[in-house]
């Protein structure tokens, strides 16, 4: 996700002698702001046939069964994505969710399970219940391809929240409750807390709410710490969030919201297949075939100069980083 001026920052930082590695996947969504940097520099090294282009293509993370969908999507092929969902029904599924009526349908059915989730881990007599909580989010997550309107992650986590209060029998106007998870959209230095942390708000070994946190000194020393709600810094739930705030993560389970209508900008081929390759075991497509379609049909594109830049300095003989 590096925009322009953030590589071209960092160009400049890295000493003229050194070598520089970039590694990541290109097909997924671009940074938010300006270009499609890693995308360019890994199309003009193609053109270019540079030996500097390497291709992993073997992938830990995820089940077998989700590997073709994923490259189904990153080729935006569907008959060959439908031919994916239908061949692995229980790994792969989908909801048709045209209306806010059907949306709300599964977000009940989808906080029904984190309800199980939560309950079971209220009367667990593990010692450590506030870290087998946190580690428990890795194991569902919505993701929205919208961040506001009605399909949107703010509304959808709301619903959620609001539903779970039902459920867990918590009072209808309380901010904070056991199992309620949120993400931080502010750095916070002094308290090591930065934007995209997430956490979930559990009890204390004295009964009161905490917000608890991974706190990771060393690969090997992983610890939680837990913070008091109100010393927290800008956050929002993350009961569902957006596609965007997910690169990076992994999830057990992967529930994929998209818009209603096949027409919405913000549907991409890039955006699809983030959201699917998420998912370590199973993934959820709440949207119309309709609207799958339109979204593996639309590659993002952009022209930022960046890779006609690079060839024609690599055609020139120009070593030189390309300004602009």
């Amino acid at each position: 996700m590096i925009d322009l001026n953030l590589l071209r920052v960092l160009l400049q930082a890295t000493p003229a002698e050194s070598t520089l590695i970039l590694l990541g996947d290109a097909d997924q969504l671009a940074s938010v702001e300006a270009g499609s940097a890693l995308m360019d520099i890994v199309a003009a090294l193609g053109v270019l046939d540079a030996p500097q282009r390497v291709q992993l293509d073997h992938v830990f993370r995820t089940d077998a069964a989700l590997l073709p969908l994923n490259l189904a999507a990153r080729d935006g092929d569907s008959a060959r994505f439908m031919q994916c969902m239908a061949a692995s029904p229980g790994e792969i599924g989908h909801r048709n969710v045209a209306d806010a009526r059907a949306l709300g349908r599964e977000i009940t059915r989808w906080t029904e399970m984190l309800t199980i989730r939560i309950r079971a881990l209220v009367t667990s007599q593990t010692a450590d219940v506030a870290a087998v909580a946190l580690r428990g989010l890795g194991e569902q997550q919505l993701l929205c391809a919208l961040r506001e309107g009605e399909f949107g992650a703010a509304a959808v986590s709301r619903q959620i929240e609001q539903r779970l209060r039902v459920a867990l029998g918590v009072d209808k106007d309380a901010e904070w409750f056991a199992g309620r998870s949120i993400m931080i959209s502010q750095n916070d230095y002094p308290q090591r807390l930065f934007n995209g942390d997430v956490g979930i708000c559990w009890p204390d070994a004295d009964g009161s709410l905490r917000v608890w946190f991974e706190s990771v000194e060393a690969e090997s020393n992983r610890s939680v710490r837990g913070l008091l709600p109100n010393t927290l810094p800008d956050h929002q739930g993350a009961s569902a969030i957006t596609i965007h705030k997910s690169q990076g993560s992994e999830y057990g389970h992967v529930g994929v919201v998209l818009p209603a209508v096949a027409d919405s900008r913000v549907l991409s081929r890039q955006l699809l297949y983030t959201a699917l390759s998420r998912a370590r075991n199973s993934v959820e497509i709440w949207g119309t075939i309709e609207v799958i379609h339109a979204a593996l049909a639309r590659p993002v594109r952009r022209e930022s100069g960046l890779l006609a830049a690079i060839v024609n300095a690599a055609s020139n003989g120009d070593t030189a980083t390309p300004s602009g």
